[in-house]
């Protein structure tokens, strides 16, 4: 299908509405296989007790609680626990989904995923034992940040990028997860938004939620007509009937990068049905006009959303993770490149006076930090032998590589940095001591010859 994209539908309430799935990939998967009782297998304390000490979020179909796991021998640390709704619990499709879900996470094991240890049944409804990640979710430091600072709404460039990189080289990692048998099950997440990417105070960045994930072999239980997701990050393929890829979840990413530089939604329309063609219809370049509005000129950032939010899946970086190493290298075009402890640091000031904040010793210590030197260390900078070769780091790369590929009209200074070569040889120093030192022999050897004649 090619061309404007026409769709009539009723008026919703919000945009960002969960509207039905489109491919639901879903395997029912028996309930006494894989749930066992938070308080034991006989009922007895012998196993993990779960203690519910807040509610976090209810949503439509489930619920995220806090609470304090704690085992017979003593150990004890918080959780967050995610499970079904009370209603939904004997729903067959909405049971198959939570399950799934469960056995997907269960095996991501990436830096920047969520992690599952457990799946404990509490009260009769099953739940997913997750780590708990102490901060907030990219939707929630987008509205702070525009809260704070109402005339520049967005995140700083340069943690907007590395927010994105970061979630992007975890979705790569569960694109690229496989099965028990080695081959790759060929997951998409399908839901990639601000609310799935966590972000900690510490500065780790985590991508969670893969209630709705779609795997390449899976049966389908729902119209193929339909689609699930958060209608402003759902990929134009999938407005036009096509099922969700790889690619859908890249654009996903992109629209979110966008709102994280904008402070604001993408595609925000009066119904799902405009906003929707909005997605298939907004011409891109006014789309990124708006998108870079009143922000610094940063190199390559224009070229690089124009591929992540076209409307043809082969225009897009060919991965996630090609996707995260783009904005890396932008990052590093633009200066030295934010840390984890940056990113924290940047939190921590955004909710100061929350009172979850952790005091646990982060930020500056408030001292001078007086750097010792050991007299045989180097001396700094390049004034070494070694320094002879040492070229500028590379601004640019093909594609596949960690060098963006840009269009942008600019290009990076073709002449490369020399550094000094240092003069080597005996110096004047010690051909003065030579001289000296023949001159002292020379008169020694005249006072010798004159004692003998005596």
């Amino acid at each position: 299908m090619s061309g404007p994209v026409h769709i009539r539908a009723a008026r919703a309430p919000s945009t960002d509405t969960q509207i039905d799935i489109q491919t639901a990939a879903i395997e029912v998967i028996p309930w006494s296989s894989v749930v066992r009782d938070a308080r034991g297998s006989s009922g007895t304390e012998r196993g993990p007790r779960y203690t519910v000490l807040n509610k976090l979020h209810r949503g439509g179909m489930g619920e995220i609680l806090l609470a304090q796991l704690t085992t017979p021998g003593g150990f004890s640390r918080r959780v967050v626990l995610k499970g079904l709704l009370s209603r939904l619990t004997a729903d067959d499709v909405s049971h198959a989904l939570f399950m799934r879900e469960a056995h997907l996470m269960a095996r991501l094991d990436h830096p920047n995923t969520v992690r599952v240890f457990d799946l404990p049944l509490i009260d009769g409804r099953p739940y997913l034992a997750m780590e708990h990640i102490r901060g907030r979710n990219l939707h929630e430091v987008i509205e702070q940040t525009a809260t704070r600072s109402p005339a520049d709404k967005g995140l700083p460039a340069r943690f907007a990028l590395m927010v994105i990189a970061e979630a992007l080289r975890g979705l790569h990692s569960a694109h690229r997860l496989r099965g028990d048998d080695g081959a790759e099950l060929g997951l998409v997440h399908r839901d990639v938004s601000p609310g799935n990417v966590l972000l900690s105070f510490c500065g780790e960045v985590k991508v969670t939620d893969f209630g709705i994930a779609k795997l390449a072999d899976s049966p389908r239980y729902t119209s193929p007509r339909s689609i699930r997701g958060k209608a402003r990050y759902i990929a134009p393929e999938q407005v036009r009937g096509r099922p969700a890829t790889v690619e859908s979840d890249i654009y996903s990413a992109g629209v979110v990068l966008a709102e994280a530089l904008m402070g604001e939604p993408l595609w925000e329309r009066s119904s799902v049905a405009e906003t929707l063609m909005a997605i298939v219809n907004d011409d891109r370049s006014e789309v990124l006009d708006r998108v870079l509005r009143g922000l610094p000129t940063v190199y390559g950032l224009r070229s690089t959303l124009r591929r992540a939010l076209a409307t043809d899946p082969a225009d897009r970086p060919e991965s996630a993770l090609h996707f995260a190493e783009i904005l890396e290298a932008i990052i590093d075009h633009e200066g030295p490149r934010p840390t984890s402890v940056d990113l924290g640091r940047y939190l921590r000031d955004l909710y100061r006076g929350s009172p979850d904040l952790p005091d646990d010793g982060f930020g500056h210590s408030g001292f001078d930090v007086a750097l010792e030197v050991d007299p045989l260390d180097p001396k700094p900078g390049p004034a070494g032998p070694e320094a002879k070769n040492v070229a500028p780091p590379a601004r640019s790369g093909a594609p596949g590589t960690a060098g963006p590929s840009f269009d942008d009209g600019d290009a990076p200074d073709p002449r490369p940095e020399v550094a000094p070569v240092p003069v080597t040889g005996p110096g004047w120093a010690m051909l003065v001591a030579g001289i000296f030192i023949g001159a002292c022999l020379a008169i020694a050897g005249c006072l010798v010859a004159l004692s003998a004649n005596l």
